[in-house]
């Protein structure tokens, strides 16, 4: 047996060096190399949403490097695509309209020799710029403008907004630019506690330098709203049940006290400002002192740094043991059961440091009661939210008792 094992190393062995020998050799053949490859030869191609898919046979060459095609785009740009040696098909993009493109296809070879160019015409399908700009909307919201796009394609887009107003009869303009390759967005442009009316156009552009015109969005004034006074708010008892659910009970730590979520004050690092709860679902129920009619929610997570679990300085923001994702409910008086509003993931920053991490945690996490059509909710003096999961492993996440702060917006009911 052990005779058996060492000529199948032996085999190996030798099999690896005959191979890197043979690799070696290609690499060899490209030094003082001055003749140019073959040509591919097309075969056909297939159409892409803003590109095309080249077939063709691989040339017989063996210091082939890599089979290549180039275009120039309407901006005078070249775009350049490249695949190795070894496969029959290649993508190129860029594309901004659906007209006739001319693409060169060509071998390059080790030494950096290139082939004759084969010319080919493609038509390509719409463009990412063209079929994301057909999907823009741009709506107001509370104090602020809702912009949101889809991206099929999923392909590395840039959206700009520039909007303008008058202020104090002085025309302002401003710019804001989005980057993201996610089939779905939605941002708001925040602080705009204006009584003018706005005027929104929005931009969309590529990695190729294609720019859609600008997208006249039309005039729109943002909606207003105010901070519910929490000197009003009462809660009830743990495990009080209101409309078939039990209230949670907020002192899950000798720390933790209920209160706390509604007493203005944010928890950091040093403090032990914050209600803990036991279990999932749990719930925070809030009299409201009056009827009101809701429009967006504001909440402070606990900031914990510890150890080795959580060593950095933003701590726990973002992160388990706190609440990534929960549901909101308004009571019905008439028919005595809670009315579902809406579902909230709290977005999970990216590509910021720790301390605009930690700055974001402390200003909290706001949202929208109704975000695809920003509004007030029906009149109501009970709010409901349930916990239902933390940030981890796609709020799938089961550890989650904290809360710090909950603030409400809205109008009173008339």
């Amino acid at each position: 047996m052990n005779n058996i094992i060492k000529t199948a190393v032996f085999l190996l062995l030798a099999f690896a060096g005959i191979s890197a020998c043979k690799e070696e050799g290609r690499f060899d053949i490209a030094l003082g190399d001055k003749t140019p490859p073959q040509a591919p030869e097309y075969i056909r191609y297939e159409p892409l949403y803003g590109g095309a898919r080249l077939f063709y046979k691989i040339p017989d060459d063996e210091d082939l490097l890599s089979i290549d095609a180039s275009y120039t785009n309407g901006n005078g740009a070249t775009v350049w695509a490249s695949r190795s040696y070894f496969v029959d098909s290649l993508d190129v993009k860029g594309f901004a309209d659906t007209i006739d493109y001319v693409v060169q296809l060509y071998a390059t070879d080790k030494a950096g020799n290139k082939s004759a160019s084969v010319p080919v015409t493609v038509r390509p399908k719409e463009s990412v710029v063209s079929s994301v700009s057909k999907t823009v909307t741009v709506k107001p919201s509370f104090g602020a403008l809702m912009v949101s796009w889809e991206n099929s394609l999923t392909e590395n887009v840039n959206v700009s907004v520039d909007f303008s107003f008058t202020e104090n009869g002085a025309l302002r303009s401003f710019h804001q630019a989005y980057s993201s390759r996610t089939a779905y967005n939605r941002r708001f442009i925040s602080d705009l506690n204006l009584s003018s009316q706005i005027s929104v156009q929005v931009t969309i552009s590529d990695v190729y330098g294609n720019t859609s015109a600008p997208r006249d969005m039309g005039q729109m004034s943002v909606l207003s709203d105010t901070e519910l006074p929490k000197s009003e708010w009462t809660l009830p008892f743990p495990n009080d049940t209101i409309g078939g659910v039990p209230m949670g009970d907020g002192t899950y730590e000798s720390d933790a006290r209920i209160e706390r979520v509604y007493d203005g004050l944010v928890n950091k690092v040093t403090d032990v400002n914050y209600a803990g709860f036991a279990g999932l679902p749990w719930n925070l129920f809030i009299d409201l002192g009056a009827e009101y009619e809701l429009s967006r929610i504001r909440t402070h997570q606990r900031r914990i740094v510890r150890g080795v679990t959580l060593p950095t300085s933003k701590g726990s923001l973002y992160a388990e043991p706190n609440v990534g994702r929960y549901n909101m409910y308004r009571f019905d008086s008439a028919s005595k059961q809670w009315v579902f509003i809406n579902e909230v993931r709290i977005p999970i920053p990216d590509n910021l440091s720790e301390q605009e991490v930690i700055n974001l945690g402390t200003a909290g996490d706001l949202a929208v009661m109704f975000p695809d059509e920003p509004g007030f909710t029906p009149p109501t003096r009970w709010f409901r939210f349930e916990a239902l999961n933390s940030f981890a492993n796609g709020y799938t996440g089961t550890d989650c008792p904290y809360l710090s702060e909950i603030t409400l917006y809205g109008r009173k009911a008339n």
